[in-house]
């Protein structure tokens, strides 16, 4: 899987992932190209504080997948908090 990464630690400005807790992050287009939505979405969503951004630098963010997912499944009616989006 050519597109994953998973953090361990990047800097001081990025949250260093619990050695038990290992994710799926990726860039916003092959999130979204799997669940059918934009890019821009994804990360207008990250803008909006809905989701987290990891920046590797000025031109490369990432996502957690499982995050993103989670985020489509508590947003949708009847979900875990109503509809976010």
């Amino acid at each position: 899987m050519p597109n994953k990464i998973h953090i361990e630690k990047l800097n001081t400005n990025v949250a260093v992932t619990a050695a038990s807790e290992f994710r799926d992050y990726a860039k916003a287009r092959p999130i979204a190209d799997k669940i059918g939505l934009c890019p821009k979405t994804i990360r207008r969503w990250a803008n909006k504080g809905f989701i987290k951004r990891f920046k590797l630098s000025d031109r490369i963010s990432l996502y957690d997948e499982k995050e993103v997912h989670d985020f489509i499944q508590s947003s949708k009616v009847g979900g875990k908090s109503g509809g976010a989006l």
